[in-house]
């Protein structure tokens, strides 16, 4: 059996009320709702309307307020109340780009493969894709602040799997990384890229 492709390019539509989109992309878990903690804000309704939850390749609403769950199926509209529904869309052509996300615990089961392995140099680089990704979404202090210094930490984290993997510390410098590495995919854990 073939392993599977990278994840298809996903984006979760907010119709009625003020439109907005969501990139799905190294999500696993994406909350709806008024408050602002939330991922997708709401004009109105419920504090916490719904929670999706990514599983494997699919993704599950659950409805908080009468917990019913169920599957999210790409181009079906999901009511929410007032007026506002949840859509689904999915790109007909698999994810581009040199590291896909794939579920936390395989990542780190899969510790030392060469696609971890480059996974972890690409992290390295993903500071000037976090300063876009703040900058697109109007993300302000103090919340700007702490995902720099999450950023920091994962790249903290993976420079010192990559020296115990390599035996060397190559420096700062993620393409010296990369070329030890040499050519091909990378796999970040979910949820470490912007």
């Amino acid at each position: 059996m073939a392993p599977p492709g990278p994840p298809a390019r996903a984006r979760l539509l907010v119709t009625g009320g003020a439109p907005a989109a969501l990139d799905l992309r190294g999500r696993g878990v994406v909350l709806v709702g008024r408050e602002p903690r939330c991922d997708v804000v709401l004009a109105a309704g419920r504090r916490l309307a719904a929670t999706l939850v990514r599983l494997h390749a699919r993704w599950v609403l659950r409805d908080e307020g009468d917990g019913a769950a169920r599957l999210l199926e790409p181009g079906r509209p999901a009511p929410l109340g007032e007026g506002a529904a949840l859509v689904l869309e999915v790109a007909d052509e698999p994810a581009r780009g040199d590291l896909a996300p794939i579920d936390p615990a395989a990542f780190w089961a899969l510790a030392g493969h060469p696609a971890t392995l480059r996974g972890l140099a690409l992290v390295l680089a993903l500071g000037p894709a976090l300063e876009a990704a703040l900058a697109r979404l109007g993300v302000g202090e103090p919340a700007a602040s702490r995902a720099r210094a999450l950023l920091a930490d994962r790249a903290r984290l993976a420079r010192e799997r990559l020296v115990a993997a390599l035996g060397r510390d190559l420096g700062d410098d993620p393409a010296a990384w990369r070329a030890a590495l040499g050519p091909g995919p990378g796999l970040a854990p979910a949820g470490w890229t912007p």
